[in-house]
């Protein structure tokens, strides 16, 4: 997951959940790429179920993130795991969700 935080810093604090089921929480510069800070987060169980859930997917979330952005300014991107998993991604313009396999941007009819 990778949401743009709005506490005027400028900074995507981002989720990553390694191979072995740990989640790392990163900090990550909006104007560089830079990272600013990681730790791990051991306070989130979700890690296995989003692994599980990513299983054989053919897009990861920064693929997610490019493909909407032609929808607006991406400000968040997660896993929605409620149905079909799905990338969930939020811009400028609107809530969409991103096809695991495809790539292909849908509106988010739900939100």
């Amino acid at each position: 997951a990778a949401d743009l935080d709005d506490d005027g810093s400028r900074a995507w604090e981002v989720s990553v959940v390694k191979g072995d089921g740990t989640e790392h929480d990163v900090r990550v510069s909006a104007s560089d790429g830079k990272v600013l800070g990681a730790h791990r987060d051991d306070d989130d169980d979700d890690a296995r179920e989003d692994l599980a859930a990513l299983k054989g997917a053919d897009v990861d979330a920064r693929e997610a993130a490019v493909a909407a952005a032609a929808k607006g300014t991406v400000t968040d991107v997660d896993l929605d795991d409620d149905g079909p998993a799905a990338w969930s991604v939020e811009t400028t313009k609107g809530e969409w969700k991103v096809d695991l396999g495809t790539g292909k941007v849908t509106q988010d009819l739900d939100d």
